[in-house]
């Protein structure tokens, strides 16, 4: 009877411990920007990623840089925002995206629809026009 008591109270522990952790780290995620949160975040800004740099102008239009082969090329696009993402529209249509954000200070965490993060998924949010700043 002793060790079902002690097997009982260690299991309980042990789920308890498991409800903890997962409530830690729920805490420690932040909501995906969505409505007017989300807009707010993105027109009117510049994302600068590690190879590559958007304005996102209030019109819908994106002006864009990027570091391919040593060199910088600039593009152009649109986008959009929808309910808890914005949809970019580019020149090379093979580029095309729609991305979540998690906004943590000036940086924007960048996720996939399915929520798993995007491989450059971090950028540095800066208000205004500010390609000049990505050399």
């Amino acid at each position: 009877m002793r060790r079902a008591r002690r097997d009982i109270a260690i299991a309980t522990g042990l789920v308890a411990l498991c409800l903890v952790a997962r409530s830690a780290l729920a805490d420690n995620e932040e909501p995906y920007l969505d409505g007017e949160g989300l807009i707010a975040a993105v027109a009117g800004a510049t994302f600068i990623g590690s190879n590559w740099a958007e304005y996102y102008a209030p019109d819908g239009t994106i002006v864009g840089k990027v570091r391919y082969l040593g060199m910088l090329r600039e593009f152009r696009g649109r986008w959009t925002a929808k309910r808890d993402q914005v949809c970019f529209e580019y020149e090379m249509s093979r580029y095309n995206t729609c991305s979540k954000f998690r906004e943590v200070g000036d940086r924007m965490h960048h996720f996939g629809a399915d929520g798993r993060p995007k491989p450059d998924a971090e950028s540095r949010r800066l208000s205004g026009n500010r390609l000049g700043e990505f050399r």
